[in-house]
């Protein structure tokens, strides 16, 4: 995913939804490239989800 992170874009929906394609393929990927005001609000959600091993976030 490339975007400026910011609420607007909707970045939180990308990752919730991909939770779901994690738990049927724990080796899925997701790569965040961007920076903005939901950064930190996005990584907490990753670890929340326990996505830590599926997504990474590059600026």
């Amino acid at each position: 995913m490339v975007s400026r992170l910011s609420k607007e874009k909707g970045c939180n929906i990308s990752i919730s939804a991909f939770s779901r394609v994690a738990i049927l393929n724990p080796k899925a990927r997701l790569d965040v490239f961007g920076d903005g005001p939901e950064r930190e609000s996005l990584e907490r959600l990753v670890k929340k989800l326990r996505l830590q091993n599926n997504v990474r976030f590059q600026i």
